[in-house]
């Protein structure tokens, strides 16, 4: 259900509550009962509940989306960091710096067992 359908829904209830109880006496000739008023405002609490739960529960993924998404951000700003000390500890071997971004170690090749 919508915010939007259930808020309206709630107004009209709560119209339909006063009014009813305003001219009980002329529509108990009718059939209305007190009874009914207190089910159409039971009706309306228990429709007040269900949507703060639902709301409660939109608020909390929405939370929880953002959380992940700092952390997830966070860990990509700590990468960028490592790439960068690795990029300049490695800048006279091009070679290094790849194993190292991609293995996350640095493998020795050729180049560096000539150079000792």
């Amino acid at each position: 259900m919508s915010r939007v359908h259930g808020v309206e829904l709630r107004a009209l209830a709560d119209i339909v509550v006063r009014k009813s109880q305003e001219y009980l006496g002329e529509l108990s000739e009718r059939g209305l009962t007190e009874a009914m008023i207190d089910a159409v405002r039971d009706g309306d609490l228990q429709l007040e509940q269900a949507m703060n739960a639902v709301f409660s529960s939109e608020e909390e993924r929405a939370e929880a989306a953002q959380q992940r998404v700092e952390h997830l951000n966070e860990i990509y700003k700590m990468m960028q960091r490592l790439s960068v000390a690795g990029k300049n500890a490695f800048a006279k071997n091009p070679a290094a710096y790849h194993n190292f971004i991609l293995w996350g170690k640095v493998r020795s090749t050729t180049k560096d067992e000539e150079q000792g």
